[in-house]
């Protein structure tokens, strides 16, 4: 009798044990589950937050790492998280959100109906993020018989030739020149480039052969060798659709009161007479992309570039300082950083060239 009572006091220990343990990893799993809900959401919320800073200059821009951030496993994180990503509405993507609205860009520009991001009949057509009509005719496209100039975005008459053919406002296939206006063709390097193996004089808008021997050059297929800074990626990514050369950039965007920035260890030993070139397209509100470099691993840096707002890709050419040369420890800054009140905006850099003389 007491060893059957005794037995039967051991199984309701076992049961109780059995049961309070599985009570612990029912709770363990929620919390698991619930902290990876939230990180999903986070991420989902951050990529929503880039697409709508991106659609402010880029309103083609698909917004892909939408598809990946508002998915966990397979699953949306909550049905319809994509869509609300892609249409850049942040606030409405937390645990248990029911959805969406219907998207309307919050605001307009100068004549009170034309939005952020469309276009109108009048010219300038396009209404940017800044709230200015600006020439976009790669996206607003022109009426028949203009031809649209992807250089200066604005739309010409066919029958308005320089006399190689080539169309007004536009860059002739004899580079750098450039028909005028006047269709007169003149060197512009700055807005058309230079033939291989040569870079542009600003001051003269002409063309000479490189000076010394390539050390580095990117045109930012991706950003390996690149070491992401404050703000992670994706800030700052590669850019297929918004480049100089029709191929990629290194592209952020740039959200109010923050800086981001990108890294490269670029060794210059062997090199002197160091100079660096690149393309630039800002579209700032109220902040700055700046290119800087170290010659000392990163604990003190000189600026070569500053900019904030311009229409087009502008081309730039410095020659650096002598500590700069044949240098283990040269390094790279790209920074693309706003004002705490700015809306929004974006930084580019392209064709990004490091030259020097071999040493004798």
């Amino acid at each position: 009798m007491h060893r059957a009572q005794g037995s039967l006091e051991y199984l309701v220990i076992i049961g109780a044990v059995l049961a309070i343990s599985a009570t612990i990893i029912m709770l363990a799993t929620s919390a698991f589950v619930g902290q990876q809900s939230s990180v999903n959401i986070n991420a989902c919320r951050e990529a929503a937050a880039q697409c709508k800073a991106v659609h402010y200059s880029i309103p083609k821009d698909p917004c892909s790492q939408c598809n990946t951030a508002c998915n966990a496993s397979g699953k949306e994180v909550f049905t319809g998280a994509v869509t609300c990503c892609k249409t850049g509405q942040s606030e409405n993507i937390f645990i248990d959100s029911t959805g969406c609205q219907a998207y309307a860009p919050p605001n307009y520009c100068s004549d009170s109906i034309t939005q952020y991001g469309e276009c109108r009949s009048q010219q300038p057509p396009y209404c940017n993020y800044l709230g200015q009509f600006v020439n976009n005719c790669t996206y607003c496209q022109c009426s028949q018989g203009s031809q649209c100039n992807p250089i200066t975005e604005s739309c010409n008459l066919v029958n308005l030739v320089c006399a190689d053919g080539t169309y007004i406002n536009s860059c002739s296939s004899t580079l750098p020149k450039y028909c005028n206006a006047n269709q007169q063709l003149v060197d512009y390097c700055s807005t058309c480039y230079c033939p291989s193996g040569q870079i542009c004089v600003v001051a003269t808008q002409g063309c000479i052969v490189s000076p010394g021997q390539e050390i580095f050059y990117e045109e930012f297929a991706n950003l390996n060798g690149w070491t992401m800074g404050k703000g992670a990626n994706p800030m700052w990514h590669t850019n297929t659709t918004f480049s100089y050369n029709n191929s990629n950039s290194a592209y952020s965007v740039a959200i109010g009161g923050l800086g981001y920035y990108i890294l490269r260890a670029q060794s210059t030993v062997g090199y002197t007479n160091i100079h660096m070139s690149f393309w630039a397209h800002p579209q700032l509100q109220n902040g700055n992309l700046e290119v800087l470099w170290s010659p000392d691993g990163g604990t003190n840096w000189y600026s070569e570039y500053i900019g904030s707002n311009t229409n087009s890709w502008t081309y730039h050419f410095y020659t650096l300082s002598q500590l700069a040369d044949n240098n283990a420890n040269f390094k790279l800054k790209l920074l693309c950083s706003s004002g705490a009140n700015a809306i929004g905006g974006s930084c580019a850099i392209d064709t990004l060239r490091i030259t020097g003389d071999i040493l004798g």
